[in-house]
């Protein structure tokens, strides 16, 4: 298999993956859906974790290959920049998780 073709076929993959989280979690992002199936919100979410996870291990990796070239104040600032900025990712995805949850309990509770 020649380099292009696989390069597509990755692309694809992640493409694919990123647009199977969006149609689990789309009815959280949006409020939209009357009862989510706890199934639905869990598969999302665990893709979701492992994206990010992988994503960030890919980052890390690639920083730590680069700290030959960069000082070590600039790798640092990049690792605390990329640790707030997953932990800002984290810190709304529970936000909307728990505006999910109220809104269900209070539709119970009617």
């Amino acid at each position: 298999m020649n380099k292009t073709r696989k390069k597509w076929i990755t692309a694809a993959v992640e493409i694919a993956q990123w647009g199977a989280i969006v149609l689990l979690l789309l009815p959280l992002f949006t409020l939209q859906a009357g009862r989510m199936p706890l199934w639905r919100m869990m598969a999302g979410v665990l893709l979701l974790v492992l994206a990010v996870g992988r994503l960030f291990y890919d980052y890390v990796l690639d920083i730590y290959q680069k700290q030959k070239r960069r000082s070590p104040l600039s790798a640092l600032a990049a690792m605390v920049i990329s640790i707030t900025l997953i932990a800002l990712l984290v810190g709304g995805l529970l936000l909307m998780f728990a505006i999910y949850a109220v809104s269900q309990l209070q539709q119970g509770g009617e």
